[in-house]
């Protein structure tokens, strides 16, 4: 699901960017230009809080299968003794 939610705030955030540039070039009302400003920070800040929720489930999930490998050697060797 993280994905695709990461998916889904990029393209807000470009598709906002690309509306946001093209209202300021067509000299849109300064409240339309901060309203849509605002999209494209929140659609950033959403995407960023993704990247680093995805990053740190990698991180747990390498411990834990490090941890979990530990444990199977260890076991393992108890019963080869």
């Amino acid at each position: 699901m993280h994905p695709v939610l990461l998916i889904a705030f990029v393209l807000i955030g470009m598709l906002a960017a690309i509306d946001l540039i093209a209202d300021v070039g067509e000299g849109t009302r300064l409240l339309h230009v901060l309203v849509e400003g605002a999209v494209v920070l929140i659609a950033l800040t959403g995407a960023i809080m993704v990247v680093r929720h995805l990053l740190h489930e990698t991180k747990e999930a390498r411990n834990e299968a490090e941890d979990l490998g530990r444990r199977f050697v260890t076991r393992l060797f108890c019963f080869v003794k």
